[in-house]
């Protein structure tokens, strides 16, 4: 019995002698870097406050906004009148954005600044942008709650500084203003307006959103 197992087992060896082992499995593709939002501050007095508004675009927008390295900024040249000129910062963030590959996946360049943004004599701006460029500077100067004469407030200052960022880079991407009222990207008027919406967009402006992303 003892040889006769043996034999069996010294023919099945040899018929697996003659066999290719199987093929490895093949790698799986490796997933594409998430969509992000590079953000460059322009000497930004508090650091919570922006924090604050990117965990809170984030949140809400689906993509990650991400802190870049802030750039220098010569003020003494684009400032006049007590305002920074808004169009110099847009072609500084534009030449950032230049500089990015498609593979960085990058949906917009913004830069933030808490100075007042525009141009001497104009009515004060919380942003400015250029599609084509997809670039856009965003200022929170008008965000404040000193602007309706109450306490400072970093935290509500910095939802409010998020709620924007979601609405420019909306901008950037080609969307137009929702005409839903509870939609982030009706640009609420006003502060009070602002507060009062979630920062939300609608499943249209979401939809939009994820389809301009693409393209």
């Amino acid at each position: 019995m003892r040889t006769r197992l043996l034999s069996l087992l010294l023919v099945a060896a040899m018929v697996g002698c003659g066999k290719d082992p199987a093929p490895p499995p093949p790698n799986p593709a490796p997933a594409p870097a998430p969509w992000r939002v590079d953000v460059y501050p322009f000497a930004v007095g508090k650091a919570a406050v922006l924090e604050e508004a990117l965990q809170f675009a984030e949140e809400h927008a689906g993509v990650r906004y991400h802190a870049a390295e802030s750039v220098p900024v010569m003020w003494e040249r684009i400032q006049a009148g007590g305002k920074a000129n808004s169009a110099a910062l847009v072609q500084l963030m534009a030449g950032q954005a230049k500089r990015l590959k498609p593979e960085d996946r990058v949906l917009a360049v913004i830069g933030v600044s808490d100075r007042d943004i525009g141009t001497p004599g104009s009515e004060a701006v919380c942003f400015a942008s250029s599609k084509e460029d997809h670039a856009g500077v965003l200022s929170w100067y008008l965000l404040t709650n000193e602007t309706l004469g109450l306490p400072a407030d970093d935290l509500t200052l910095g939802r409010r500084a998020g709620k924007q960022l979601v609405i420019l880079t909306a901008r950037l991407l080609g969307l137009p203003k929702c005409a839903s009222r509870t939609c982030i990207l009706a640009e609420p008027k006003g502060l009070p307006d602002l507060d009062a919406m979630s920062g939300d967009r609608c499943a249209s402006c979401r939809a939009a959103w994820e389809k301009a992303a693409a393209r």
